[in-house]
């Protein structure tokens, strides 16, 4: 694994449980890393799976301008594919799950895709075509996920892809972005 992968992934498991209850200060460094305080904590109202893959990149050492400039409100996502597209990272999930590395980014929902958007990191991708050739068994970092109080938290789970096309908790699965290429164009190496 790149050293630049191998970093992420500990960064991610690193932030399992972080979130406005549990540890406010840290949740709001990595979402609103760079705005006014203020600013952190109306991001921290939104759904943050994306916006903790943005605060994990920056915080990675991703340099793309779009991580460089203050959040435009509705964009995560469309922050992410931009910056994939830029970065040839793009991998479009057709008639099954496209090989995923550790550290990857798996987008799957939106309209027309079985449900809202959502996006998570790869943690661990050895349950691949287990147990079954259309099924996969992947661990992965979801921001996003509700606390016992409601309130945002990024928690470590296991999603079970299956079927052609490939469907995570009744959600297509429409994109996977290869964090190695993203890094390749936009990772600084001294951050690695």
């Amino acid at each position: 694994m790149i050293p630049a992968r191998k970093a992420l992934v500990e960064l991610a498991r690193s932030l399992d449980g972080v979130g406005m209850t549990s540890s406010a200060v840290d949740y709001l460094k990595l979402i609103g890393d760079g705005e006014t305080l203020s600013r952190a904590r109306e991001l921290a109202t939104l759904s943050g799976c994306a916006l903790t893959v943005r605060g994990m990149w920056r915080r990675a050492g991703v340099d793309h301008p779009i991580l460089c400039t203050p959040y435009r409100t509705g964009r995560a996502v469309t922050d992410l594919v931009e910056i994939a597209l830029d970065s040839q990272a793009l991998v479009e999930a057709r008639d099954e799950l496209p090989v995923v590395y550790p550290g990857d980014v798996v987008i799957v929902g939106g309209l027309g895709y079985g449900g809202p958007e959502h996006v998570w990191t790869v943690l661990d991708a050895t349950g691949q075509g287990y147990p079954d050739a259309t099924t996969s068994i992947v661990t992965g970092l979801d921001g996003g996920q509700r606390c016992e109080r409601g309130q945002q938290v990024i928690r470590v789970k296991t999603h079970e892809i299956t079927g052609v096309p490939p469907v995570d908790d009744g959600r297509r699965v429409r994109w996977v972005i290869d964090f190695g290429a993203v890094w390749r164009r936009w990772g600084r190496p001294e951050a690695a």
